[in-house]
């Protein structure tokens, strides 16, 4: 069970104590180190969120997504076999999340163990309170060392040619692929407003894109937690349960993604066919455009006018990337013929792979050695290339 402290607020203050999720089996060894948090006269750790057992990784990551610490506290008194695997997943999962292993006594055995782990440091109870301002204070210094400033995220967006060419399940899997490659944050915004996925609906009482359009500028990261729905290591904003009775206002949009590019590594957009005003209102703003069509002729054709359309309201072909998908070997058009018929060359193409899509749940990821699982991860995977390129390109 996941307890917050109201108190903590959503976020860490800038020369604030640092914001701890303290992750405690044990009752005593948990309220020995709140009674010395709290009894500094000047903390160093606030405690903002405390979990009474060992969580999976899955929700280890939505705890973290969801708390946002500087610091886990973790008991590694009670399992350590359990703790360490926590610490393990958060140093490689969430390295900005520093872990201090806490124990009863001064075990060496259990000091190499965390720190093999990942553990930035070891406390013994009682805490004193200077053990803790000079664990605190080294921390600080290895935060300052190893921050640099963060480039802002990255918008992709995936829109059919024609409706049903598989644009939403690409934009699924990628986001899926990219935060287990890149293990950044990743948000995946449904704009089918008209047919959104069921399994992806609003939680109850949570948001959707109509609210984040009306709150964009406003926006923080504490802001769209009450907005998007955990699911699979990744941040869903679901489309509307149902379409909105008035036209969405598109001049929010540009605020709102740039909202989202700032809070997230990569913002992955689920569009619905290129000529909605909604998807024409996206893909201005992205720096990655994806336009999917399969292989069939009277797909090949919508999208060569899509492209068509997109280039006279002023996105230009060169600035979109085709994905021919569900291509199957035995098709009379290949990837030389479908660039033809389309009038640019196809960036991607993905095989047909019904029998390990009708497997999956509403977000599972695809097997990587499934034919589709491995051809999406390659697609991740060059992205994931080109940005890290990208940030390391001198600034001319």
């Amino acid at each position: 069970m996941v307890v917050l402290n109201p108190a903590a607020g959503n976020h860490s203050r800038p020369g604030g104590p640092l914001r701890t999720l303290l992750i405690a089996a044990e009752p005593d060894l948990a309220e020995a180190f709140l009674a010395s948090a709290a009894r500094a006269p000047d903390p160093e750790v606030e405690v903002a969120a405390r979990v009474d057992s060992y969580p999976e990784e899955e929700d280890l990551s939505a705890i973290a997504e969801s708390v946002c610490p500087d610091v886990a506290a973790v008991d590694v008194a009670g399992d350590l076999a359990a703790a360490c695997r926590v610490i393990r997943s958060l140093a490689s999962a969430h390295p900005e999340i520093h872990s201090i292993a806490l124990h009863h006594r001064n075990d060496r055995s259990t000091l190499m163990q965390v720190l093999r782990m990942g553990a930035t440091e070891f406390l013994c109870a009682p805490f004193l309170p200077d053990e803790l301002r000079a664990a605190a204070a080294r921390i600080r210094r290895l935060r300052r060392g190893s921050e640099r400033p963060r480039k802002a995220g990255v918008l992709l967006a995936f829109a059919s040619g024609k409706p049903g060419s598989g644009a939403s399940t690409l934009a699924r899997q990628t986001a899926l692929a990219l935060r287990n490659l890149t293990a950044e944050r990743v948000l995946l915004a449904d704009f089918n407003l008209f047919g959104g996925c069921p399994d992806l609906a609003p939680k109850p009482g949570g948001g959707s894109l109509a609210e984040a359009l009306r709150n964009g500028p406003r926006l923080d990261g504490a802001g769209w937690s009450t907005l998007t729905r955990f699911v699979n290591r990744i941040e869903v904003l679901p489309a509307p349960e149902w379409p909105p009775r008035e036209a969405l206002d598109l001049n929010r949009l540009e605020p709102l993604l740039e909202s989202a590019r700032a809070n997230y590594g990569w913002v992955v957009l689920d569009l619905p066919v290129v000529f909605q005003p909604l998807s024409l209102a996206a893909l201005r703003h992205c720096g990655r455009r994806f336009v999917v069509s399969t292989a069939g002729l009277p797909s090949l054709h919508m999208t060569r006018r899509a492209l068509d359309w997109l280039n006279r309201n002023g996105i230009p072909p060169g600035s979109v990337e085709t994905i021919l998908n569900r291509h199957a070997a035995n098709q009379p058009v290949d990837c030389a013929l479908a660039s033809e018929l389309l009038g640019c060359p196809v960036s991607v193409s993905l095989p047909e792979d019904y029998r390990s899509l009708h497997q999956l749940e509403a977000l599972e990821r695809l097997p990587s050695a499934s034919r589709l699982g491995e051809a999406v991860e390659g697609l991740a995977r060059r992205l994931a290339r080109e940005r890290e390129a990208e940030a390391l390109a001198p600034v001319a």
